[in-house]
Parts: C-alpha cells; structure tokens; sequence
C-alpha cells in the first residue's frame, strides 16, 4: 500500500542528476568548463568568484586550524593521557583477559568448525560459484544492452525539440537568473528591515 506522499527526496536525486547530465554534457559540447555555457553564466553572475573566495577562505581556516591541533594537540593529549592512563591500562588489561577465556571456552567449536566447514565450502565451490558467475556475467551484459538502448531511445525521443539540451540548459539559466533575483531581493529587504 502505498502512503501517498510526494517522493520529494527521489524527485530531487533525480533533478540533481538530470543537472549534472545536461552540465557534462554541455562541457564535454565546448571542451572546456571556460568555454561552455554553465561555466560562461555562472562567470557572468559572479558564482565563481564567490566559489574560488569561498574556498580560498575554507583554506584560511583549515591551515589555522590544523597548526593549532598541532601544537596544542599533544598538550592535552598528554593531560588527558595523565588522568585516564591508568584507567585504560586496567580496562585493556581486563579485556584482554576476558577475551582470552572466551577462546578458550569456544575451542570445543573452533574444532567443530574446522572439521566440518572445508567439506561444505569445497561443495559450494565446485557446484555453485561457476554458475552464480555465469549468471551475474550474463546479468552484466543484457542490463548493459538495455542501458544503451534506454540511451539512445531518451537521446532519439525525449532530448528533442522542446526537450532539447539547449533548451532546457536555457530553461535552467532563466530560472537560475530568477533565483539570484529573488535572492538579492529579499537580502536587500532583510538589510533594509536591520538598519530601520
């Protein structure tokens, strides 16, 4: 029974990697990220500029991060290792003794296994994997088939006319344009609610 909710998690996977199809694919028409569509929009309205500052700010803070684990990692690893030291070498201790008596008492089904198991596993070799191979490789090769026919039915039918690669990467920078629109519109309102 279904529960007649909107998938709304799938519809987005699905969006996602529609988008990311119809960017490689707009990369791979003009050779180069620079040169293609995506690359030259998302140039013109100023995300890859705020990416590469982004990043490079992300960097900042890693470095500054990392040099400070660094010196004052060891210092309170070292505080910590004074107060609860003896308390791990006790628990390990223990553990290591417990385990120890636990592979003793299981020796009378390590033997058991041992006996018992080699016969089993020469059987499954011998009489199962070479077909469960077989069936996987033939597997393999008709959802290889039906992928490329898939393939080339969506390119033939559904990439056409108003559907086409052109159309849609249009589409998407329109309603990208409308986004960033909308988004530069309501920081303004905000800014312009904070200082009143």
């Amino acid at each position: 029974m279904s529960s007649g909710k909107t998938p709304w998690k799938s519809i987005a996977i699905l969006l996602i990697a529609i988008a990311a199809g119809l960017v490689a694919y707009d990369i791979q028409l003009h050779g180069t990220f620079q040169k293609s569509v995506t690359g030259r929009v998302l140039k013109d309205y100023g995300v890859l500029a705020a990416w590469n500052q982004s990043r490079a700010r992300a960097n900042v803070y890693y470095k500054q991060s990392r040099n400070w684990i660094n010196k004052n990692g060891p210092v309170y690893y070292a505080k910590v290792d004074k107060v609860i030291g003896p308390y791990v070498a006790i628990i390990k201790e223990k553990v290591l003794l417990g385990l120890g008596i636990v592979w003793d008492a299981l020796l009378p089904l390590r033997q058991w296994t041992n006996k018992t198991l080699p016969p089993i596993w020469d059987n499954i070799n011998r009489n199962y994997v070479p077909k469960l191979v077989e069936i996987a490789n033939r597997s393999i090769h008709a959802l290889q088939l039906i992928l490329i026919d898939i393939g080339l039915w969506i390119q033939t039918n559904v990439l056409t006319g108003s559907l086409s690669v052109e159309n849609l990467q249009k589409l998407l920078v329109t309603y990208t344009t409308k986004a960033q629109e909308s988004a530069s519109d309501a920081y303004m309102w905000v800014a312009k609610r904070l200082q009143a």
